[in-house]
């Protein structure tokens, strides 16, 4: 009988390695699983550029540090960013300090000092934004009439998906106005 592989547990800095040589720089406070994740679940603009050439699921993940402290966890993952200048596009995908972000991933801070980075939402956030079922999402995707989901993980045939905010609402921003029948002029709100 094989041996099963056991993961690391514990808080650890990591990184994902592109094919071309760059990285993003994370930490956890378990490392548990992280892997398994993989890099899609992270929608920065570098990032998005880079899977357009690189794939996720050919990115290579790798355990820089386990950490004994769960304190330490910030420093380390800083240390690393600076040592492997993740911060410089030419370098890395890291769009933010360390230092600088909420381990709850504030992701408001981080939309704030970075505009450009969008959320992904879930099948259920796009069914209650777009207002429509599934099937027909499901035939407007086939014939590119809608933004098709990313994948995140390692991109095997269960791996979830997941819209980018920005696209849905892009796609919501460009459809059509429709006047009632008998409308003649333009909306105009109270007080202008």
């Amino acid at each position: 009988m094989a041996k099963r592989r056991s993961e690391p547990s514990g808080p650890a800095v990591y990184r994902f390695v592109c094919p071309d040589g760059r990285s993003y720089i994370g930490s956890r406070k378990n490392i548990r699983g992280r892997e398994r994740q993989g890099i899609g679940c992270y929608a920065t603009p570098r990032l998005l550029e880079a899977f357009e050439q690189h794939p996720p699921e050919t990115w290579k993940f790798e355990i820089l540090e386990m950490l004994t402290n769960e304190g330490d966890q910030r420093a380390a993952e800083q240390r690393h960013i600076e040592r492997l200048h993740a911060l410089d596009p030419a370098h890395g995908f890291n769009m933010i300090a360390a230092h600088n972000l909420n381990y709850r991933r504030n992701t408001g801070a981080v939309r704030a000092a970075h505009p450009s980075i969008s959320r992904f939402l879930t099948r259920d956030e796009v069914f209650s934004l777009v207002g429509e079922s599934y099937p027909a999402l499901w035939s407007w995707m086939k014939s590119g009439q809608f933004p098709l989901p990313r994948v995140i993980g390692k991109g095997e045939r269960r791996s979830p998906v997941r819209w980018l905010e920005s696209e849905v609402a892009e796609w919501m921003a460009s459809r059509a106005v429709r006047r009632p029948k008998g409308m003649r002029a333009e909306y105009k709100p109270k007080g202008k």
